[in-house]
């Protein structure tokens, strides 16, 4: 996941930054996949932030997918530069240029590493020539659901439910597969998707998340 640096962030702890190789990443072969959120984002922990994958690591930049949705009931033009992960289909029908054919490749690897402490990859295949905005919606969040799935299945420290939490309400960090911190699914939402060529000549998918 690309941080934009220049964002401003009101919490309590430091930034903490973990580079890790494509080649240490939990790998899950996917099969094919099918083809309302205020504007308001809970920022107390957000600079517990991770640069998990080095851009560099991932090859050529080829393009960047941008996610923008028409804001409820307001002007035309007014919109939330984000999609939901927890709930895409909550913001579809809101979403600018949905089926437009953004990522013309059959077979991607999502790379998946906020926030989490085990970055992981998700080989995801087209049944088309490639990827619209509505796909790569759908196609992500359903990784992520299978992400916070697995983690409190495997997890001893479990997570407290929100109506139990004091003080900070961000989600508790817990000792999962994949170590989720800071965050629950219903927190976050993809703004940006940039596409890369590696070295090995597959398609990578690097996720610019917002929380």
């Amino acid at each position: 996941m690309k941080i934009n640096l220049v964002k401003f962030l009101v919490s309590f702890v430091l930034i903490s930054c973990h580079n890790r190789s494509l080649d240490n990443l939990p790998s899950h072969s996917m099969a094919e996949i099918d083809t309302s959120k205020t504007p308001q984002k809970n920022m107390m922990l957000d600079n517990k932030l991770t640069l998990a994958i080095d851009p560099a690591n991932l090859g050529e930049l080829i393009t960047t997918v941008q996610f923008n949705v028409q804001v409820k009931n307001k002007d035309k033009g007014d919109l939330l530069p984000y999609i939901s992960l927890e709930n895409p289909d909550s913001e579809i029908d809101r979403l600018v240029e949905p089926d437009e054919l953004v990522v013309p490749y059959k077979v991607v690897t999502l790379v998946i590493d906020y926030p989490l402490d085990n970055a992981a990859t998700f080989e995801v295949r087209s049944t088309g020539d490639g990827f619209t905005r509505r796909q790569l919606a759908k196609a992500i969040s359903e990784k992520y659901h299978l992400i916070y799935k697995e983690e409190e299945a495997s997890a001893i420290k479990k997570v407290i439910n929100q109506d139990k939490r004091e003080g900070v309400i961000n989600r508790n960090d817990t000792d999962g597969k994949y170590g989720i911190w800071g965050h629950d699914l219903s927190d976050l939402d993809l703004s940006t998707i940039e596409v890369y060529r590696g070295k090995d000549d597959k398609i990578y998918l690097s996720l610019q998340i917002e929380s």
